[in-house]
C-alpha cells in the first residue's frame, strides 16, 4: 500500500518519519512513515545519509551500546516493497 501521512502538528518526535512528498525533494509539510520488510540497519546516531537515485543510503554513526558502525545500507523508494540492503 501507500505510505502513511501525517502532518506536522501530529508529530512529537518524528525520528522515523521521512519529510518527503515527493522524491524530486520539493518542499513539504506533509510526513509519511515508510515500513520496511526484512532486515533493517542497527539503530544509530551521528550518522551520514544521502539520496540518490531514489534511494537513501545511511553510512556509518555511532550506537551508545553497540559502539561505532561502519556500514553502508540502502533502501529504494521506487519499489513497491520497502526494504533495507546492506551495500558490500
Amino acid at each position: 500500500g501507500s505510505p502513511k501521512m501525517y502532518d506536522e502538528t501530529s508529530l512529537k518526535a518524528p525520528t522515523r518519519f521521512l519529510k518527503q512528498d515527493k522524491l524530486d525533494c520539493q518542499a513539504s509539510s506533509n510526513w509519511y512513515e515508510y515500513r520496511c520488510m526484512g532486515k533493517c540497519p542497527d539503530r544509530r546516531g551521528y550518522h551520514a545519509s544521502f539520496m540518490y537515485n531514489n534511494e537513501l543510503y545511511i553510512h556509518g554513526g555511532h550506537d551508545i551500546r553497540e559502539g561505532t558502525h561502519d556500514t553502508l545500507w540502502k533502501i529504494s523508494f521506487v519499489a513497491k516493497e520497502y526494504e533495507w540492503e546492506k551495500v558490500q
